[in-house]
C-alpha cells in the first residue's frame, strides 16, 4: 500500500521572488490549496506553475485581502512546483499531497496532441 504524506511544500513571499519545491524522485504531489494573503495595502500578483506552465494567476489592489484556491495539480518527481511574487506583504501558502511513487512515473501514459488553428469554430448551435 503507498504511503500518502500531507505536507505544506512551501510559503512564498517577497518583491520579484520566486519560490520552487522540487518534487522529490519517486514521489509524486498532489496540489490540493493554495492560500494567498495580502496583509498590507500593498498591490501585487503571485503567479503558481507546475512543472514550468502557469497554473493560476491572481493580482490584488491596495489593500488587505486573500484567498484560498481548491486544486487537485499533479507534478511527478524531478518537476518543480513554484510560485513568484512581487510584493513584499504578499504571502503564497502551497499544499498538497506527497505519494510513494514506486513506479517513479515521470507523466501519465498516453498522447497529447496540438493542432494549431487558423480560427475558433463556433459549437453547432452557436452562430
Amino acid at each position: 500500500m503507498a504511503k500518502v504524506y500531507s505536507e505544506r511544500f512551501f510559503t512564498a513571499n517577497g518583491i520579484a521572488v520566486e519560490t520552487a519545491y522540487w518534487v522529490p524522485s519517486g514521489k509524486r504531489a498532489i496540489v490540493r490549496s493554495v492560500v494567498a494573503a495580502n496583509t498590507q495595502s500593498e498591490a501585487g500578483y503571485w503567479f503558481f506553475y507546475v512543472a514550468g506552465n502557469p497554473t493560476y494567476y491572481r493580482a490584488y489592489q491596495a489593500l488587505p485581502q486573500g484567498d484560498s484556491v481548491d486544486m487537485r495539480v499533479v507534478a511527478y518527481g524531478g518537476q518543480s512546483i513554484k510560485v513568484y511574487t512581487s510584493a513584499a506583504a504578499l504571502y503564497v501558502t502551497v499544499s498538497g499531497y506527497l505519494f510513494e511513487d514506486p513506479a517513479m512515473a515521470d507523466a501519465p501514459e498516453g498522447d497529447v496532441s496540438r493542432t494549431e488553428l487558423d480560427h475558433a469554430t463556433l459549437l453547432p448551435g452557436m452562430a
